[in-house]
């Protein structure tokens, strides 16, 4: 495993707060993310990358419920179009990990990296949020091909 140790800056997100059972995720999320790739969402980073940002003590705790911010990065928010939500991520410490591969096998890699974290000394700031970052290049309509690939931040301290 490639992982490394990032900061990444302030982020800034518009999108749409997904709060739902995890038996509903794989429904829920695919919705949202249609809905950010289509819509108008001004002073985006990124004309066609989406990010997820997720509750890492969701995914630690493996709670029921979880909430996921589906959106995109923007350089600043000054209206939150209606029915979306904004988020902001202040600078924050990461393990950085590209997942290559089919998108239905993409959650495998987490217990890879929570391990990686724990045994090169590190902790997993619970208190903060994951991100998962589609970029432009991301095949929506396959989720099987070996071709994509998702950006993986697990926040540590």
């Amino acid at each position: 495993m490639e992982a490394k140790i990032v900061t990444k800056k302030e982020l800034k997100l518009i999108g749409k707060k997904v709060v739902a059972p995890v038996s509903n995720l794989g429904k829920e999320v695919p919705q949202a993310q249609n809905i950010v790739r289509t819509s108008e969402i001004p002073f985006r980073i990124e004309p066609k990358g989406i990010m997820g940002i997720g509750s890492v003590r969701d995914i630690v705790e493996d709670t029921e419920i979880h909430t996921i911010y589906i959106g995109s990065e923007v350089s600043h928010i000054t209206e939150v179009p209606k029915g979306f939500e904004e988020l902001t991520i202040p600078e924050q410490k990461y393990v950085s990990y590209t997942y290559m591969g089919p998108m239905v096998d993409c959650w495998k890699v987490y217990g890879e990296l929570f391990n990686w974290i724990e045994k090169s000394g590190y902790q997993i700031n619970l208190d903060s949020y994951s991100i998962e970052h589609y970029d432009e290049n991301h095949n929506w309509d396959d989720k099987h091909t070996h071709d994509n690939h998702l950006h993986i931040y697990i926040p540590i301290q």
